[in-house]
């Protein structure tokens, strides 16, 4: 049998604490516990891993040993670059890494977009010690397989699953105001651009159906909401055009707009969200229609954009800052204090702007 090749003497915590002349434990504290140590003592353990070659503890290990991973991990049915260009996500997420900060916390992204083939196994080799599921459908196959993970869990908007923590609005209820005031200026031919209804790539009209049949998701509940302000007016499903986009791009509302205004005389698109609402006002300015004189506008979130600019979008304010910041709270509590699962609704308001006004007689 051939011999084994040697080994290199390997640098561990124990030959920096003999070549120091300290224990084992007051180098473990140089590296995670400063406090313990002073600040001549502390730089002289660290100069001595220096010059021996050693970076500190394996982050492996020392999961291993403390039960932690250090990290909290945010799911969301979107690919990446979703994270970092929505700026409705952007504040979510620096609302929770805001909270992560302060409780010494990492925060992993756990992009899971529609068809990417993510299966079970990659959610359960995630090093977290605590989830945050952002706007996911309950039909969604790894939404109770994060669940089944029983770590600490916090859902953003969507789903709402019984013994979890939950962050979020009154969707449809916030939607409804929303139409309510397209429809007292008058509004009665009223397009809608919505973000997908379901997880299976399709995008266009959508039919009563499509609707009915539409996971349980914020983009459904919003979308019946502006239903229920028209079945207030006796006007019903039939009276509203409705498009679906695969994606909440500006790119996406500018199709979707476009479709809209090339099959009909909408006076009023209601967006579901504020980006998609920013690509049906660059539609309409191509369409060399005038906002909100021929066509009026409205989004919903309220970022930083809307009220920025010549033009100032109509929208539905939300406090995604503090959406996050309080997800994060609560999930980083229940990870130091073993705390109960509760729900926060959070209030909204309609902000009126320049993007609407009353409908052509």
């Amino acid at each position: 049998m051939a011999a084994e090749p040697p080994q290199k003497n390997r640098v561990t915590l124990e030959t920096v604490a003999e070549a120091a002349g300290v224990s084992r434990a007051t180098v473990s504290n140089a590296f995670n516990r400063p406090d313990q140590l002073s600040v001549a003592t502390r730089r002289r353990i660290l100069k001595q891993a220096k010059t021996l070659g050693y970076a500190g503890p394996d982050p492996a290990g020392r999961a291993l040993s403390l039960g932690r991973f250090g990290a909290l991990g945010v799911m969301f049915a979107e690919a990446v670059p979703y994270a970092f260009e929505d700026p409705a996500a952007i504040m979510i997420l620096r609302g929770l890494a805001s909270s992560c900060e302060d409780a010494g916390l990492g925060l992993s992204l756990l992009p899971y977009p529609p068809g990417s083939g993510m299966e079970q196994a990659a959610l359960n080799s995630a090093g977290v010690d605590g989830l945050v599921i952002h706007s996911m459908p309950t039909g969604h196959p790894l939404v109770q397989g994060a669940l089944g993970r029983r770590l600490p869990t916090v859902m953003i908007d969507s789903p709402r699953v019984e013994g979890s923590f939950f962050v979020g609005i009154d969707d449809r209820m916030a939607a409804r105001r929303a139409a309510d005031l397209v429809l007292d200026l008058g509004h009665r031919d009223i397009g809608i651009v919505s973000l997908r209804l379901r997880g299976d790539g399709r995008s266009g009209p959508v039919d009563e159906a499509r609707l009915a049949a539409a996971d349980d998701h914020l983009t459904g509940q919003r979308v019946l909401g502006y239903l229920d302000a028209m079945h207030d007016r006796g006007l019903g499903f039939t009276d509203l055009s409705i498009w679906e986009t695969t994606g909440g791009r500006r790119s996406d509302g500018y199709q979707a707009a476009s479709a809209l205004l090339a099959r009909g005389s909408c006076t009023a698109i209601i967006a579901v969200s504020d980006e998609l609402a920013f690509g049906v006002l660059e539609a309409a300015s191509e369409w060399g229609i005038r906002v909100p004189d021929d066509l009026s506008v409205v989004g919903f979130d309220d970022v930083p954009g809307a009220s920025q600019g010549a033009v100032q979008l109509t929208t539905v304010r939300q406090p995604l800052l503090e959406k996050g910041r309080l997800a994060g709270r609560m999930l980083t509590d229940s990870i130091s204090f073993s705390t109960e699962p509760t729900h926060r609704i959070f209030d909204t308001e309609l902000i009126v702007r320049s993007t609407t006004g009353p409908a052509v007689q």
